[in-house]
């Protein structure tokens, strides 16, 4: 994860595993495309036709899209997230 858009749920270096999706399947945490680029976030269907979308951390602001605009721009749900607790071991900047 790069950027701090869902702290405190993902933290900047952990990673997140993704299931290619076409369409809402449900509540949860998401990837779609945004300029350009992956972002993660959460998605439910308040309303029939329409998605809501929002970051964990409250400095970002939401927004609601329809279905139709969330499916063409998914790339898919997130099924895992994996938390770095070591990162200097992980990278191979650990001391000897």
């Amino acid at each position: 994860m790069i950027g701090d858009s869902m702290i405190p749920t993902i933290k900047p270096g952990d990673y997140a595993g993704i299931v290619p999706v076409t369409t809402y399947r449900g509540p949860g945490l998401y990837s779609i495309e945004k300029h350009g680029e992956p972002v993660l976030l959460r998605a439910e269907m308040r309303t029939p036709g329409t998605v809501s979308v929002w970051y964990d951390n409250p400095r970002y602001a939401g927004a609601d899209m329809s279905l139709y605009a969330f499916s063409e721009r998914l790339l898919g749900k997130v099924c895992a997230i994996c938390q770095v607790i070591d990162r200097p071991l992980m990278t191979g900047e650990a001391a000897p």
